[in-house]
């Protein structure tokens, strides 16, 4: 049996791909199944995690008979990351650890562990539309049954070959001080906002919280960094691990939470972590809105909801498709126990002024020299410019709203 996919613009779709075409790849003896999604014994792979990398890759536009070998790859390392472990924690070197007690201080901290290898590979997207899928999966809204991929509205405009991942995206390596400049002072806002709110709920959490799991007070420790995915905060006492994960506003929180279906980082780090855990020990999925709200005190907040992993699954990104690298990078989605799922406490709203690009830049000077940050500086005047133009167009909109609605309240 053979499947072909369509990557023709007809319809605005992608011609339907049923779900049992995708199982009657043979899991069980390894048989050799003709197709043109996979020409790969399935054995030793869980079903569940060969079909995720599947939709995946078609979600991504790798459909054709030129990425059978990226395919292959795709499956072949994630086996390997299934069964992989990482180190141990050092428990009682964790313990000892001290973490600041003002935001200003953590969040400094955070940066200051804040650490990539001497060369990093990153992705450029020629569509500009920052490394998203151009297909989702359609589900019929009666049945819910699956019914193929459709093409997201964005990418209507583009041609085929211009879809193609292996076209699509470029790579370039940039040196640790490029990469770090980058993520401290280019990001978008998301971004550099998540790592400064991260630093703003441990600082409270390790003082003011209990261990969600155990209830015991001053035993969780800030575990962040680079080198410590999925383990953002840690018990000491039952070895609860608490990855954190921000989100703009509370609504945003809700959407994720009614779908279950959460971006989440490395997948092989999320099977390292795992497997060198005992069964019993809990892991939890921490969502903090950034957007502050009003609680029933009337005391300004920011909600903290929580809930336990339940399943995580691989996923294709942009840096799937770099050639170069010796293993396939995966991210992953993760699903929650809804059952689980309440809110762990309100982060309050202190009005404490966090001086993030001072805080940045000290950090970044320390690290470097004050003459690596000028150079940088100067080699990025271009984008910095843009990034404040569009801050600038931002602020005019929302000023522009606000006026609307004092002049409709007026009426």
């Amino acid at each position: 049996m053979e499947c072909h996919i369509n990557l023709s613009q007809e319809g605005s779709e992608v011609s339907p791909l049923r779900i049992d075409v995708i199982q009657t790849l043979h899991y069980s003896t390894g048989v050799p199944v003709t197709s043109t999604l996979m020409l790969l014994p399935m054995q030793s792979i869980e079903k569940e995690v060969c079909d995720e990398l599947v939709h995946s890759l078609l979600e991504m536009g790798a459909s054709s008979d030129v990425h059978s070998k990226l395919r292959q790859r795709v499956i072949r390392d994630c086996k390997a990351y299934l069964s992989s472990s990482g180190d141990p924690i050092d428990w009682q070197a964790l313990k000892a650890l001290k973490f600041p007690k003002n935001y200003n201080d953590a969040y400094e901290h955070v940066l200051r562990n804040d650490d990539v290898p001497d060369t990093v590979t990153t992705y450029k997207d020629k569509l500009k539309l920052d490394g998203y899928e151009p297909f989702y999966r359609n589900f019929d809204r009666r049945t819910g049954v699956f019914n193929g991929y459709k093409l997201k509205a964005e990418f209507k405009a583009v041609s085929p070959s211009q879809l193609d991942p292996f076209n699509r995206f470029t790579f370039d390596r940039t040196s640790k001080e490029e990469t770090l400049f980058d993520d401290w002072f280019l990001a978008d806002d998301d971004s550099r906002d998540g790592i400064m709110y991260e630093a703003v709920l441990a600082c409270h959490a390790l003082q003011a919280e209990s261990c969600h799991n155990c209830k015991v007070k001053n035993v969780l420790r800030w575990n962040g960094g680079s080198g410590s995915s999925w383990q953002d905060l840690l018990c000491t006492m039952c070895e609860a691990t608490y990855e954190i994960k921000t989100k703009a506003t509370m609504e945003k929180v809700e959407t994720a939470l009614r779908y279950n279906n959460i971006k989440g980082g490395s997948f092989s780090a999320w099977c390292e972590m795992k497997n060198s855990k005992h069964r019993s020990q809990k892991t939890y999925l921490v969502l903090l809105t950034r957007e502050p709200t009003f609680n029933r005190q009337n005391k300004q907040v920011r909600p903290v909801t929580i809930a336990e992993i339940e399943k995580v699954l691989p996923r294709v990104h942009a840096g799937s498709f770099n050639t170069e690298r010796t293993c396939v990078s995966l991210k992953s989605r993760v699903s929650l126990n809804m059952n689980t799922k309440t809110k762990w406490f309100d982060l309050p709203v202190k009005g404490e002024t966090i001086y993030m690009k001072e805080i940045a830049e000290k950090v970044y000077k320390d690290r470097f020299s004050e003459e690596t940050f000028t150079r940088m500086w100067d080699l990025k005047s271009e984008v910095i410019a843009k990034l404040r133009k569009r801050k600038q167009k931002r602020k005019n909109q929302v000023m522009m709203v606000l006026m609307s609605s004092r002049e409709s309240s007026r009426e």
